[in-house]
């Protein structure tokens, strides 16, 4: 599905396109939906990025493809170095950092990295801060108070509909 809309020219323009401020803390998936060992894919403003949950430790976030051949990293295979890709295996740490390319003796070689994300996981929800590193340090987490408050209920809502 394509969210449009038609702006002041007349013109038909995708509303994830719209001035939102990158330099937040976005919530893009709710903590149940990454299992150990799995990767799963979101977006944000258009963007494909990967939420990835090792076995162990904490769960991190990279743009969703490989920067050898564009593959979506989701569908590749979570182990304890990082996530390798299901194409040529290129393995990524958590950092983005391409740390091994199977046909290569050294890894001093490997090419090319991709983005990642700070992510940090609160509420039940898996957030991610999509801006500037730069901006990092001065965007306040948010803050949900009614997320430990037990005259609260939360309901989640799918956008899946039969």
């Amino acid at each position: 599905m394509t969210l449009e809309t038609s702006g002041s020219n007349g013109k038909s323009g995708d509303i994830r396109k719209t001035g939102i401020d990158p330099n937040f803390w976005y919530p893009l998936a709710r903590s149940g939906d990454v299992k150990a060992g799995k990767a799963h894919a979101v977006s944000f403003a258009g963007e494909p990025i990967a939420l990835i949950r090792p076995r162990q430790g904490e769960i991190y976030a990279l743009e969703n493809r490989c920067a050898h051949r564009q593959v979506p990293l989701h569908i590749g295979v979570v182990d304890e170095k990082g996530i390798r890709c299901s194409y040529h295996g290129w393995t990524y740490d958590r950092s983005g950092k391409c740390i091994s390319v199977p046909y290569l003796d050294s890894c001093r070689l490997c090419p090319n990295n991709v983005r990642s994300y700070p992510c940090r996981e609160a509420y039940g929800l898996i957030f991610v801060f999509p801006g500037e590193a730069a901006k990092l340090e001065s965007a306040a987490f948010p803050e949900i108070a009614s997320a430990s408050d037990p005259n609260y209920k939360t309901r989640y809502l799918n956008r899946r509909v039969a």
